[in-house]
Parts: structure tokens; C-alpha cells; sequence
């Protein structure tokens, strides 16, 4: 009689199948590429936070005005020093007679949005606020 050691082939193939199975299934499970898509929107959440800091900042340094030029765009809020750099993502209009500002960004994550919507973080002036709204449009001052 002889004595085996090892294991035979199919008995391998089999063990190499079932892993693969199971890191299918785990890989499933953790969805790495929505963890990313939420870690984005975690950053896009900062920079809108930052940019709302740097707008009231520079509404009270202009005398109580969104000014052209200096408080109406991300660039010219690095510009005049109210940010040191521009968040990615981030936008900011001001209204015409410069009363109103709103930065805001497009989410990632599209939770609970209907069909033609789109998930926004956004900052209000008006409100001085941080909402997450779904929008037909793109975030316009009330």
C-alpha cells in the first residue's frame, strides 16, 4: 500500500473555486467603487464648507456685499486671499445686485433622486445654510 501526500488536483481546483466565490461575494458586499464615490462627496461637503467660510468672510470685509470680482467666483475668492486653494468642484454665483451668493457642487452618490434629478450639496447666503437637495437645474438664488 502506498502512502499519499498532498492533495490531488480536482481536490485544489475545488478550494481555488470556492475562494473565488467567496472574494466575489465580499467584493460585492464592500462596493469599493460607492465607498469612493461617498469619500468624494465627504470632500465635496469640506470644500462647500470652506467656500461658504470664505464667502461670509468676504461679505463682511466688502461693507455687506458679494462684490464683483472678489466675492463672486471660487477663483477670485483664492484671489483676494479668502481661500488659499480653489476646492475641487466647487461653484459660487452671486446674484446681480451682489445681496446673494450660492456655492455648490454635484454630489456623486445619486440617492434618492427621481429620473432628470441631480443631488447637490449647496450653501445659501440667504439661509446660511448647508442643504442636499435633487434638482432639475443647476442651484440658483432663491
Amino acid at each position: 500500500m502506498r502512502n499519499q501526500r498532498g492533495f490531488t488536483l480536482i481536490e485544489l481546483l475545488v478550494v481555488i473555486a470556492i475562494v473565488g466565490v467567496l472574494s466575489g461575494v465580499v467584493l460585492v458586499a464592500i462596493n469599493p467603487q460607492r465607498r469612493i464615490q461617498e469619500a468624494n462627496d465627504a470632500n465635496l461637503r469640506s470644500g462647500v464648507g470652506q467656500v461658504a467660510t470664505a464667502l461670509e468672510a468676504c461679505y463682511t470685509n466688502e461693507g455687506g456685499a458679494y462684490t464683483a470680482g472678489v466675492c463672486d467666483s471660487v477663483a477670485n475668492l483664492v484671489t483676494a486671499a479668502y481661500l488659499k486653494l480653489a476646492p475641487a468642484g466647487v461653484t459660487v454665483d452671486a446674484n446681480t445686485d451682489n445681496t446673494q451668493a450660492v456655492a455648490y457642487a454635484t454630489m456623486n452618490v445619486q440617492v434618492g433622486c427621481a429620473v432628470g434629478e441631480t443631488r447637490y450639496i449647496r450653501y445659501l447666503t440667504s439661509t446660511g445654510a448647508t442643504d442636499e437637495p435633487c434638482l432639475a437645474a443647476v442651484p440658483d438664488l432663491p
